[in-house]
Formats: structure tokens, C-alpha cells, sequence
């Protein structure tokens, strides 16, 4: 490449072609970036739709109920029916307005082998609503529905792409699956915008390469034109032609040292040729001293010679990239400061060219060990990731054990109350009972009373009794029936003395149970009071419990959605590690390459250029 275009053309087209593809790739990553955060932008637009519609479906229907996941996210949708037809699409026409994108709510058909669009605002090309119709049965949106899953993703919507979020609603009888709710945003809009966006980024990094290749152009012709020019001006040199004065002579850099020892040797060609004319005109006077001035010229030609194919072919080598050649030949005496200027110019420049060579090992060791760093970054950022991770679902467990607590601490709160309640209705029930039971004694006192004047009732009609008995044996014959009468009226009297007896004893004994209940009724009413201040310690102390895990739920709440919250940002910070970690290798690569350019120049080895003899003309490299 560098013999036919030379070593401008070679370097332009080098750097034009390194420029393009770094362009290229920038263009490419940006593009990608753009396109996935646009992608993530509409896929929280479905979520954020589906919440919406949910929340509406939950609403407008009755016997809809919506379970909630962490972070407001649909966790399942239950209902006890869903109707087979709808006579208003106003619920999804709400839907659609805050989605800003389609929605349907697909019925299970009777057959039980279909999922049948019931209501939806999406039109066909005829600008009615595509009601009536199935979910395909081959896309993976019915598939999923028919695992119980949801489904997020791509898929054709009667032949259009849209993204999608699919939701399946069970029966509230079991885990049937009864009807679909979805929502849609249509994919063209994002493929339009990204289109747009990758022909901004072309234009903008055409119009970025143009400009790159013109100043690079520029400032390469400015610094490796004079090179060519230089080698021109030495071969006429060399050929003999003195006429023209030697360019760049004025420079204050290598090149323009070059030049000046260039120029040497023209002004000494002019000399020489003014020596040989002086030579030939007083060459018939002085003969012999002509053929020594000639032999001396002959000499000095040889000498300018050998001084100007030396110099040729080294600055050829040069011309051709090679940096390490040195004339080690020893010029004449005038001629060895031109050897020494032009050997001290070569040295300066390959020492330039290996600064660069060290400095772009150095840009490539450091680009690789960036590379290394970053891949150890990116793996411990999804080692975090995945610790964080495990710790958002440990405190989401003990998110729900102390909600569970508080919930059954507010249940023991509520059993409590109730239990003080029953102790303080025992202990009214209790004194009412020690008021009745002193009523009994109080009447066991009164019957025992009565049972005193049956029994002298008795005694007196048994003296009664008697005392008729011996008027009637005193009658006689006349009396004996009255002596039966008072025979049976003693042997009466008898009997309610021997029964007022016997309820006196059962009286006594009744007393005495009755005294016995009310001194334990007594005790009970006594515990039951101690008890009642128990059970009301018991329930002030259930109550702080309560209230102190309705704090700890609450708190333990807050600290779950900041772990959510840091494993997401985790989690983001693991993607650009991963980008970070791709463009690190990619810039590596790019650095050998470079490298691999600039290696294209041959540098003295050991501080050892290469010899050039009298005998051995320079080659080009």
C-alpha cells in the first residue's frame, strides 16, 4: 500500500479507515442503547397500562378481585364470572386513554377451547372494533395463558407488531382459567423513532468522518509532504542538475536540517563545476599540473558521488518507512558533517517514532488491564447483585412473618377484650348469685319458722286428739264413734309431727348446702375479680404489642422497598458494567491495531542502526 500511494496516501487512508470504524462503532452502541432503554421505556408503559387496567376491571366488574404483588405490581386476577357480552366499551375505551395504546379482555368460550375478544378499543382497517374474534391459538401469548402465566413480549396483534403484556384471570372456584385481560403499545412507533435516530446518528457521523479526513489530510500533507519532495530534489542532485536550489532549506525541524545539508552538496557541485572550468581554461599553460587538478577532480567527483548515491539511497530507505538505517560509511572531510547531520536527523526522528511506539504499548497495557478491571467489576456487580438480591426476599419474608404477627397480635388483642368483657358479665352473674342464695337461706329461715308452728299445730291437736279420746271413753257406748275420729285425727296429728320432722331435717340440710354455695359463690366472685384484673393487664399489654408490630410491619415495609429499590439500581449498575466492560475490550483492540501500524516502521535495534558500506548501495525496506 505505501509503494503505491506513498506514505501520505498511507497514512490518510489508515486513519480514515480507523476513524470510520470507530464511528461505526459508536454509532452501533448508541444505537442499541437507545433502542433497549425505549424498549424498557415501553414495557414499563404496559406495566403501568395493565395496573390502570386491572384497577378498572376491578372496579366496573363486579366479582373481580385484583391480589397485589410487591411494588404495586399484578400479582393474580380472580373473578367469580366474566360476561360473555359487553353492551358498552367504555372500560376499555379508559383503558386505551391512559395506556395510550390498545386493550382487550378475552372471555373463555363455552366450549372451553378458545379465548374470544369480548370488548376492545383496537380497530381493523375498517374502522370497527375486532370483537368476536380468538386469541391465536399458535402465537405464545395462548400458550402462556394456558400454563397460568403472563406473558410480556412481541407479538402480532391481527398482523401488526405490538408489544404486548398479557394477564390471565383465574375462576374465584378454583384455578380455572376463565378470561385474559392484555394490553398493547404498537411497535412501529418505537421502530420509527429509532430509525430516525440511526439516520441522525449516519448523517451526523458522516458529515464527523468528512471533516476528520480533511483536517487529518491537511495536517499530514503539512508534516510528511516535504519528505517526497526532498527525495526529488536529492536524485536530481545526484543526476548532476545544480540549478535548482534545494526546498524547505528554512525549516527550523529535521526536515529543514536535511535540507540545509542537501544544500551542501549543491552549492559543492556548483563549486566543482567552477573548478573544472577555471581547469580548462589555463589547461594549455599548465599541463602537467592539469592532469594533477584533474586527477584531483576526478577524485572529488568520486567522492561527491559516492557522497550523493549514499545519501539517495539512504533517504529512499527513509522514504520507505525505514527508520533504523544510518550511513556508517565515512564521507571525505567536507562531506562529514553532511553524514553526521544527516545520520543525528534519522536518529531523532526514529527516537520520535519509538516514543510513540512505547507510549501506544503503554495506551494497550493500560487499555487491557482496564479491560481486566473492568471485567472484575462486572462480576462482583452481579455477585452484588445477586446477594442483594437474596436480601430483598429474606426482608420481604419477614415483611410478611410480622405482618402475620401484628395481624394475629391484633386478633389476641381482640380475644382479650372479649375475655374481659365475659370475666366482668361473671362477676355481676356471680353477685347476683350471692344475692339470690341469701334469699334462699333467708326463706330456708322463714319455711323453718312455718314448719315450727305445723309441728305445735300437730302436738295441739294430738292433746286435742287425746283429751276427745277420754271424753269419748267417758260417754261410753255413745262416744265410740267420736273415739274413732279422734283416733285418726291423733294418728293425723302424728303424722304432720313426724313430716314437720323430716322437712325440719331436710330444711337444716338445705340451709346448710345453701351457706356452703354462697361462701364458694363468694370465693368464686372473689377470683373471678382477680382474674377480671389480669385479663386487663393481659389486654394492655396485648395492646402495646400490637401497636409495637403495626410499627415494626411499617418500618420492616420502608426498609423492603429501599432493598427493592437498591437491587434495581444494582442491577442497572451490572448493565453498564457490562457495556463499560465491552467497550473497554473494544477500545484494546482498536489500541493493537494502532500499535500494529506504528510497528510498521523499522527501528534501529539496541541503538544499533543498520550499516551502509561503499561497496553495498542502500535498499529500500
Amino acid at each position: 500500500m505505501t509503494g503505491k500511494t506513498g506514505l501520505v496516501g498511507t497514512v490518510v487512508g489508515v486513519t480514515c479507515i480507523f476513524m470510520l470504524v470507530c464511528v461505526v462503532f459508536v454509532a452501533t452502541s448508541v444505537t442499541h442503547v437507545v433502542r433497549r432503554e425505549m424498549e424498557q421505556a415501553e414495557t414499563a408503559n404496559l406495566r403501568n397500562g395493565m395496573r390502570a387496567a386491572v384497577a378498572i376491571l376491578e372496579r366496573d366488574l363486579p366479582g373481580v378481585h385484583v391480589a397485589w404483588g410487591p411494588n404495586g405490581t399484578v400479582g393474580r386476577i380472580t373473578a367469580d364470572v366474566l360476561p360473555a357480552r359487553f353492551s358498552s366499551h367504555s372500560m376499555v375505551d379508559a383503558v386505551g386513554d391512559v395506556v395510550a395504546g390498545g386493550t382487550t379482555l378475552f372471555v373463555l368460550d363455552e366450549a372451553g377451547h378458545d379465548f374470544i375478544r369480548r370488548t376492545t378499543n383496537i380497530r381493523g382497517r375498517d374502522g370497527k372494533r375486532v370483537i368476536d374474534t380468538p386469541l391465536d391459538p399458535a402465537g405464545a401469548p395462548f400458550r402462556a395463558m394456558m400454563r397460568g402465566e403472563a406473558f410480556e413480549g412481541v407479538a402480532q396483534v391481527l398482523g401488526v407488531p405490538y408489544y404486548t403484556l398479557y394477564q390471565p384471570i383465574f375462576s374465584s372456584q378454583g384455578n380455572r382459567i376463565i378470561g385474559v385481560d392484555s394490553v398493547a403499545i404498537v411497535a412501529t412507533r418505537v421502530d420509527a423513532v429509532t430509525d430516525n435516530l440511526i439516520w441522525t446518528i449516519v448523517w451526523v457521523a458522516g458529515a464527523m468522518l468528512a471533516l476528520s479526513a480533511v483536517l487529518m489530510s491537511v495536517v499530514t500533507v503539512r508534516l510528511m509532504r516535504p519528505l517526497p519532495v526532498m527525495t526529488r530534489a536529492m536524485k536530481a542532485l545526484a543526476r548532476g542538475e545544480v540549478d535548482a536550489p534545494i526546498p524547505f532549506a528554512g525549516r527550523a525541524d529535521e526536515i529543514g536540517a536535511m535540507a540545509k545539508a542537501v544544500e551542501v552538496f549543491r552549492v559543492a557541485a556548483i563549486d566543482n563545476a567552477r573548478l573544472e572550468a577555471e581547469t580548462a581554461a589555463s589547461r594549455k599553460a599548465e599541463i602537467t599540473r592539469l592532469e594533477r587538478q584533474a586527477k584531483a577532480d576526478e577524485e572529488a567527483r568520486e567522492r561527491v558521488r559516492v557522497v550523493t548515491s549514499g545519501l539517495a539511497d539512504a533517504l529512499s530507505r527513509v522514504a520507505g518507512g525505514d527508520l533504523s538505517i544510518r550511513i556508517e560509511t565515512a564521507f571525505s572531510e567536507e562531506f562529514e558533517i553532511l553524514r553526521n547531520d544527516f545520520n543525528r536527523s534519522v536518529e531523532q526522528l526514529a527516537g520520535t517514532f519509538a516514543s510513540v511506539s512505547t507510549t501506544v504499548d503503554a495506551i494497550d497495557n493500560g487499555t487491557r488491564e482496564l479491560a481486566s478491571g473492568a471485567d472484575n467489576l462486572a462480576s462482583r456487580t452481579e455477585h452484588q447483585a445477586a446477594s442483594l438480591e437474596q436480601t430483598a426476599a429474606a426482608v420481604a419474608g419477614i415483611v410478611e412473618s410480622v405482618r402475620v404477627v401484628a395481624q394475629r397480635s391484633e386478633e389476641a388483642r381482640k380475644i382479650g377484650a372479649q375475655a374481659r368483657e365475659s370475666a366482668s358479665l361473671s362477676v355481676t352473674i356471680t353477685g347476683e348469685t350471692e344475692e339470690a342464695m341469701g334469699r334462699i337461706e333467708s326463706g330456708s329461715k322463714e319455711m323453718a319458722s312455718i314448719v315450727d308452728v305445723i309441728d305445735n299445730i300437730a302436738f295441739q291437736t294430738n292433746v286435742l286428739a287425746l283429751n276427745a279420746s277420754v271424753e269419748a271413753a267417758r260417754a261410753g257406748e255413745s262416744g265410740r264413734g267420736f273415739a274413732v275420729v279422734a283416733t285418726e285425727v291423733r294418728a293425723l296429728a302424728q303424722r304432720s309431727a313426724d313430716a314437720a320432722k323430716e322437712i325440719r331435717t331436710l330444711i337444716r340440710r338445705s340451709a346448710e348446702d345453701v351457706r356452703e354455695g354462697a361462701s364458694r359463690v363468694h370465693s368464686s366472685g372473689n377470683a373471678l375479680r382477680t382474674v377480671t384484673t389480669f385479663i386487663g393487664e393481659i389486654s394492655q399489654h396485648l395492646d402495646a404489642i400490637a401497636m409495637a408490630t403495626k410499627e415494626q410491619s411499617s418500618s420492616l415495609s420502608e426498609v423492603n422497598v429501599a432493598v427493592g429499590s437498591l437491587d434495581q439500581t444494582t442491577q442497572q449498575n451490572a448493565a453498564v458494567s457490562e457495556e463499560f466492560n465491552a467497550a473497554s475490550r473494544s477500545v484494546a483492540g482498536e489500541t493493537t491495531r494502532l500499535a500494529a501500524l506504528v510497528r510498521q516502521f523499522r527501528l534501529p535495534a539496541n541503538g544499533k542502526g543498520h550499516r551502509v558500506s561503499r561497496r553495498a548501495p542502500l535498499a529500500l525496506a
